[in-house]
């Protein structure tokens, strides 16, 4: 019998989530948290965000974010891939 995965989410005082928590078993399969939330644009965005699973982390750090930026056309053109 397959066990119900769940998702536990945290969240600071000013509503940002700060921590997002996956189990399974009982037991913590990943571990995101996001920090360091900024406004770009009106938007709250996380610039420091780390996510660990039983194995590895991953960090990752923006010193700059742009919200809803104009891309040329053709920029997901999967076809233009080598």
């Amino acid at each position: 019998l397959m066990q119900p995965m769940l998702v536990d989410r945290l969240e600071d005082n000013d509503g940002h989530v700060v921590r997002v928590v996956r189990k399974e078993g009982g037991r913590d399969i990943l571990d995101a948290r996001m920090e360091d939330y900024r406004t770009v644009d009106g938007a709250q965005v996380p610039f420091s965000i780390t996510i660990r699973d039983r194995k590895k982390g991953l960090g990752i750090r923006y010193s700059s974010v742009s919200v809803n930026p104009k891309l040329p056309a053709g920029f997901f053109d999967a076809s233009r891939l080598p």
